[in-house]
């Protein structure tokens, strides 16, 4: 099937067309039949309902285009801020979650030297696929198997800006440097190294609580969904956040420092009266 472009989508009834059968079928048969995952941010509001806004505007492209088969994700270019921008312009109003969502970004140690990067670096750049992460999400670092066979997380962490198609020149911890020269969406990200990190997942006691996560089961892909209470989870288990030190920032100088409501990681630096925490590239 070729690639439909969002620019392609003009008509607003084909919109309404998805909206009637995203009401057939429920929230979760129409996302599996079109094969979108849950929306983290944007949301399309209409006559009192709330739609998940890039898969609506899948099913609409194939609605416009009168294709037989429903149009997968696989083959929907647009990410979530062009949707926005496109679902505006049909004259839909566009509601966005204040909630942060939480993700599993991984690394491949052959690719990314992932441990020494998060040992040295205050904040990094991420590239994020096709996903839906915006400031303020919290994240957890995976290492993918290394040499020693050791794969889980290596570092917690928090996004701290919105995403930009820029390259990652300058970055000394990819083992490729032309890699680093690729302009790709990325964000800034934050690393925090808890006491209980880096947790492998052979580790005794980690148990269910790493191999319950997609990313320890998935064969492929680089951006992962974490749910809040998978998150949560983590973070209890790891315990408080390391103290900030003077690691070196890759975040330009111009880029906000702090983000309200309580971010991911001042979550993770509050401590409660037990002791407790309430609630760190993808390189592959």
């Amino acid at each position: 099937m070729d690639v439909m472009p969002l620019s392609a989508l003009t008509d607003s009834n084909a919109v309404v067309k998805a909206i009637e059968e995203f009401d057939r079928l429920g929230r979760e048969a129409f996302l599996d039949k079109y094969g979108f995952k849950p929306a983290s941010y944007y949301f399309v509001s209409h006559q009192g309902n709330l739609y998940d806004s890039k898969a609506l505007a899948g099913a609409a492209l194939a609605y416009q285009s009168g294709v037989s088969e429903p149009m997968p994700a696989a083959a929907f270019s647009g990410g979530a801020g062009t949707v926005v921008k496109k679902m505006e312009e049909l004259g839909f109003e566009i509601v966005k979650s204040q909630e942060p969502a939480y993700w599993a970004f991984c690394a491949n140690p052959n690719r990314y030297r992932i441990l020494d990067a998060v040992a040295a670096l205050e904040t990094d750049l991420w590239g994020i696929e096709n996903s839906d992460i915006r400031k303020g999400d919290g994240v957890a670092i995976w290492q993918t198997k290394d040499k020693l066979g050791h794969r889980g997380i290596v570092a917690l962490g928090e996004v701290i800006s919105e995403p930009a198609e820029i390259p990652d020149v300058g970055n000394p911890y990819w083992v490729d440097p032309d890699e680093a020269a690729v302009t790709a969406t990325r964000v800034h990200v934050r690393y925090s190294t808890p006491q209980g990190l880096p947790l492998w997942l052979d580790d005794p006691g980690a148990g269910d609580l790493l191999a319950n996560l997609s990313v320890a089961k998935s064969r492929g892909g680089t951006v992962f969904k974490i749910t809040s209470q998978q998150w949560q989870d983590l973070v209890t288990f790891c315990g408080p956040a390391d103290v900030p030190n003077q690691r070196r920032s890759r975040m330009s100088a111009d880029l906000p420092e702090a983000i309200e409501p309580e971010s991911a990681l001042e979550a993770i630096n509050r401590i409660d009266a037990d002791g407790i925490a309430p609630h760190r590239k993808n390189h592959t």
